[in-house]
C-alpha cells in the first residue's frame, strides 16, 4: 500500500542560513558586497535597504533577505534555485572576513507541506501525537506544535538535529503543515573538543545537510503511514 509522501506534496521550500558568532553589522552592506564582487554593482543599488545600524544591518535582494546583529547573521532564501548562490555567498563573505569568531552555525530547512484534506490534517498531527492521551480531560484537543532533538546526532557533525513541526500559518496551503529541519553545528571549543569554524565548512557540510533534509520527509511518511 501506497503512503502519503510528504516529500512530494511540499508547496513551499525555505532555506535560512544562521551564523552566531561576533560581528560588525554595517560592514556587510550591499555595496561593501558589490565592491568585493561578491554581487553585481546593479543588486547593490536596487537593494532594499530597511535598517542600517551599528547594532543591526537589514536589508533585501531580489533573491534573499540579511539580518545581521553583533551577534548574529542571517540570511534568508524562498527560491530554491538560489539555494546555492546562497550558500557560496556566506562562504565567500567569510572567506573574506575569516577572523570573524564563530561559535555555531545552521541550515534551517523549512517545508510547507499540504496534507490536501482534513482527515489527513488531523491525523498527522494524531499519530505524531496519540490524542487519546488528552481526551479524558480536553474537549477537542489538536497538537499545534511539536520539537524533536536529536542530540550530538550520529547522522552529522559538531552538533544537535533539530525538527520542529507546527500548523502553517499560509491560508494559500490547503491543510498545511510547516516542517522545519535545524541541522546545528558547534564549533565552540567548550563543546566539540576544539575543532576550529572555517568558511569552507558551510559548503563541506551542505551536501550531507539537504540529504538529511530530504530523508526526514521521506522516512516521516514511511513512518506515518498516513
Amino acid at each position: 500500500m501506497e503512503h502519503f509522501m510528504l516529500n512530494e506534496n511540499v508547496e513551499k521550500d525555505e532555506l535560512d542560513i544562521v551564523i552566531l558568532g561576533s560581528f560588525n553589522p554595517v560592514i556587510i552592506t550591499p555595496f561593501w558586497l558589490a565592491n568585493k564582487e561578491l554581487i553585481r554593482e546593479s543588486e547593490a543599488v536596487s537593494a532594499n535597504i530597511r535598517i542600517m545600524h551599528n547594532e543591526i544591518v537589514e536589508y533585501d535582494l531580489d533573491w534573499a533577505t540579511f539580518n545581521i546583529t553583533q551577534k548574529r547573521f542571517h540570511i534568508k532564501c524562498t527560491q530554491v534555485p538560489y539555494f546555492e548562490i546562497a550558500r557560496d555567498l556566506i562562504v565567500a563573505i567569510f572567506s573574506i572576513l575569516k577572523e570573524t569568531p564563530v561559535a555555531s552555525f545552521g541550515y534551517n530547512h523549512n517545508k510547507t507541506i499540504s496534507l490536501k484534506k482534513q482527515e489527513r490534517y488531523y491525523e498527522f498531527g494524531n499519530r505524531l501525537c496519540p490524542l487519546n492521551n488528552w481526551s479524558d480531560f480536553l474537549s477537542e484537543p489538536r497538537l499545534q506544535r511539536i520539537d524533536i532533538l536529536d542530540k550530538d546526532s550520529k547522522l552529522k557533525k559538531h552538533g544537535n538535529l533539530l525538527i520542529t513541526i507546527h500548523a502553517a500559518t499560509d491560508l494559500q496551503v490547503d491543510f498545511g503543515v510547516v516542517i522545519n529541519i535545524n541541522d546545528h553545528y558547534d564549533f565552540s571549543l567548550k563543546n566539540d573538543g576544539g575543532v576550529k569554524f572555517a568558511a569552507s565548512l558551510i559548503l563541506q557540510y551542505w551536501e550531507n545537510s539537504i540529504a538529511i533534509s530530504n530523508n526526514t520527509l521521506v522516512k516521516l511518511s514511511n513512518s506515518l503511514k498516513l
